[in-house]
């Protein structure tokens, strides 16, 4: 069994050149999480009930 892996050398062979395509992957998945989660609700620490913390609630 042969594994021939074809891998496109221009533009990546250098440091600089594996920089900028990791800058543009990781750019392009950044902002496609921040439009997943732009429109979101917040979710904060005071959304959230637990009755072991009732606010100072006197028995």
């Amino acid at each position: 069994m042969t594994l021939v892996m074809l891998i496109p050398f221009e533009g990546i062979c250098s440091e600089r050149g594996v920089r900028r395509k990791a800058t543009r992957v990781l750019r392009t998945e950044i902002i496609a999480r921040a439009d997943e989660v732009l429109y979101e609700k917040p979710v904060t620490v005071s959304s959230f009930y637990r009755d072991r913390s009732a606010g100072g609630s006197i028995k």
